[in-house]
Order: structure tokens, then sequence, then C-alpha cells
């Protein structure tokens, strides 16, 4: 199974984004060049940061054409979308791990969307599929890693550490967080340890190589969608490759965290 894994995952070339370090900045420019040819129909690219209001609030769009994409993360997300880290990953992370500040406010920009529209106004219908970096390593039998990257706002410097263990699953946090936008590197694991399959889920602040980017078209008529929840959503020419399958199986662990 996890070979089978290994072997499915397709990548896009383009290039790393920028950034002090690659990691963290007050304002944070992402950057990309893939062309029209790797996302057919797009014209612009939106990041936008679901609130409590359990609505959708656009922070930054940029076009999209032969030259790739630039979105520059400037902007200090408004206080009332703001969410504490516990309501950000929806489960007790100040309780389970050690949480330098927890009066800390955070926002995050889970996935970047690639829109048909070239106006300011999104309707459903305008979401064409998402943009993402992409790094797997490991020898494909008995260890496979899949890392995605997402961003976060906080409104002061804050780290965040520690290690939460189960029954075949492990949670692992490294994440120091500076004020202003930080890129947050996040890691779906499988390893066996005496012959038993871990799963193990890693968020970190720490830089990782290699990372691709790639576009995964929706198919909207497939069934329902919410642009604002990868782990829900079908894509139609990908729909049964491992990196819809395990992006989804890490962000489902994400959102039923407080179930266990």
């Amino acid at each position: 199974m996890i070979g089978a894994i290994a072997v499915a995952f397709t990548s896009c070339n383009g290039d790393d984004d920028n950034g002090p370090n690659g990691s963290t900045s007050v304002s944070l420019l992402i950057t990309s060049d893939l062309t029209p040819n790797d996302a057919p129909g797009v014209n612009r690219v939106l990041a936008e940061i679901w609130g409590p209001d359990e609505q959708p609030h656009v922070v930054a769009s940029a076009p999209f054409n032969q030259l790739g994409f630039s979105l520059l993360l400037e902007n200090t997300p408004q206080a009332n979308i703001m969410l504490s880290l516990n309501r950000l990953f929806d489960w007790d992370i100040t309780e389970i791990f050690t949480v330098s500040d927890t009066a800390v406010r955070v926002a995050a920009v889970w996935t970047l969307y690639g829109i048909t529209s070239t106006s300011g106004d999104f309707l459903d219908e305008d979401f064409a599929g998402i943009f993402f970096r992409l790094a797997t390593s490991g020898d494909g039998v008995t260890e496979y890693f899949a890392t995605t990257e997402f961003f976060i706002y906080a409104d002061r410097a804050v780290s965040i550490t520690g290690t939460d263990d189960g029954n075949g699953w492990r949670d692992e946090m490294s994440m120091n967080l500076a004020q202003g936008w930080n890129r947050v590197f996040e890691t779906f694991a499988i390893v066996i340890e005496d012959d038993v399959e871990i799963e193990i889920y890693r968020k970190t602040t720490t830089p990782v190589t290699g990372m691709t980017w790639n576009f995964m078209p929706f198919d909207f008529d497939n069934g329902d969608h919410d642009h604002t929840s990868l782990p829900l959503m079908r894509v139609n020419a990908q729909e049964n490759t491992a990196a819809a399958r395990v992006i989804e199986r890490a962000a489902e662990r994400r959102s039923n965290r407080n179930s266990r």
C-alpha cells in the first residue's frame, strides 16, 4: 500500500517561495512559475481565511498568466476573524503541547485557490482548483513522508512544541511563529516501528526541501463542494491518486481531532 502511494504522487515544475530563509516575515510573498498549461482556465490566484463566522474572507489575490503568479500576504487580518490556537486547529492544542503564549491570536490560509474569474467578485463556480506545494520522501516500504505547506498569521511571537502519542498515530509540533505571516510545513508520514504501522502528523516552521508546485482541479460535476474545506473536495483526473488521498487523510485527521 505504501509503495503504491509513493509511485502515484505527481508534481509539476515550479520554483520555491521567496522569504527570509524560506520561512517567516511580517509580509510574505508566494511565487510560482506554473503556467496556464499546468492550470487550464485559471485567471487569478486567491488566498482566503475561514473566520469564526464560518465565512471565507479574502486576504489576497493576484493574476495568473504565462509568468505564473506572485501573491503577497501583507495585510494584518481583521481582529474579528482572528482565532485562538485551539479554535484554529479545532482541538485543545494548548492543553496537550507546550505553548509559550496561549493568548496569541492567529489566522490561517490553508489553501491557494485557482479562480476562473478575472474580477474581484468570486462565485463558487469560479473556483477551478487548488495550488499547493508538495514534497515526498521515504523508501515507500517501511516509511513514507508527504509534506504540504500552509500559512499562519500570528499577532505575536509564539512557539508550539511537543509530541502526543495514540494508538497507531503520533502528533508532533515544532512551530516557532514570528509576529506576522509564517510558512508552516505539514507532514503526513507512515512509518513502520516494531512491525507496527504508525501515522505521524507533523507541523513545523523548519523549511522542507524539494517541494514543487502542483495544481489539482475541482470537479463540480461530481457532487457538492466546499471550497474552504480541502479534505471534503473531490478532484476529477486525480481523484483516485495518492496525492488526493493523502492530503484528504491528513486534513480529515486534523478536522476530527476532537473525536479521539
